[in-house]
């Protein structure tokens, strides 16, 4: 009897012990997948510099200012002061505010939300509904790619052009709050992809930057809606414009594409060295010849 008893419990024992060994598996197979597809982050800019940048007609000092801000909800982002700036000697500015992603989670769908200009006087100058993030890219559900992505303590620009005379008067920006429209229900993950600003060179009397763009991806891209920005000695953006490649067409893997400002003409009279470039992306369907589109 006691035989039998002891080859009995040796059966249960050799029967939790698989069942144990055969659930740690599939834990440590599921873990590895989440980490290899999660979002890595900066994988689309650089902060390049190097010769002069601007015609060199004024003084930074009449192009750019900082303002005041202030933000009733930061959701789990940090930002830092904002700059306002200006090409010429016009009234007329773009605006920037440099944010930062606190949550050990990546982020997309990044924007500012009911952005408002003030005056000393605390009088109302301009509304904004909402503006989106300069950031890494990120996939969304594996269809289509998105540039508005921060990873943890990764930084973006929040930025925009206010086209009335109000450079002199704005004083202060308010924000409502900086939301993330990523959740648990949408699946975020790393595109694969690595499109990198390698260099600058100018040209023309406004020494105007045309930037060589590498792409490290393993597939064919195409290039859309990038942005630059100037960058002050302290690395705080002061000035934004839009990029366009050279040449249209399919960006193939492993190959170098040139990118430059709009064709409207680059007039910005002050003079820097540093400029931080973001380039934005489609790609092609790997199951047809349908482009993916980033819609921000």
């Amino acid at each position: 009897m006691k035989n039998i008893l002891f080859i009995f419990l040796i059966y249960c024992f050799s029967l939790s012990f698989f069942s144990c060994s055969s659930s740690t598996t599939d834990n440590s197979t599921t873990d590895n997948e989440t980490t290899n597809n999660e979002l890595i982050g900066n994988n689309n800019n650089s902060i390049l510099s190097g010769s002069i940048i601007g015609s060199g007609e004024y003084n930074n000092s009449d192009l750019s200012k900082s303002v005041r801000i202030l933000v009733g909800n930061s959701g789990g982002f940090s930002y830092k002061t904002p700059y306002v700036g200006r090409g010429r000697l016009i009234e007329s500015f773009y605006w920037i505010i440099p944010i930062t992603n606190w949550s050990k989670d990546p982020k997309c769908w990044i924007s500012m939300e009911s952005i408002k200009f003030y005056d000393s006087s605390n009088n109302i100058l301009h509304t904004y509904d909402y503006s989106f993030v300069s950031g890494s890219i990120g996939l969304i559900s594996n269809s289509y790619f998105i540039n508005s992505c921060l990873t943890y303590r990764e930084e973006g620009y929040v930025s925009g052009i206010v086209t009335k005379n109000l450079y002199t008067k704005v004083y202060k920006i308010v924000v409502s709050e900086i939301v993330s429209r990523s959740s648990e229900s949408i699946k975020l993950s790393d595109p694969s992809i690595k499109v990198k600003p390698l260099r600058y060179s100018t040209s023309g009397t406004y020494k105007r930057p045309t930037i060589t763009v590498k792409n490290y991806s393993e597939i064919d891209i195409v290039p859309s809606s990038s942005k630059y920005f100037l960058l002050d000695s302290n690395n705080r953006p002061i000035y934004w414009g839009f990029l366009y490649p050279e040449k249209s067409g399919s960006f193939s893997s492993n190959s170098s594409k040139r990118f430059v400002t709009s064709s409207g003409g680059f007039y910005y009279s002050g003079s820097r060295f540093k400029i931080h470039v973001f380039i934005n992306v489609t790609t092609f369907n790997q199951t047809s010849s349908s482009p993916v589109s980033n819609s921000h």
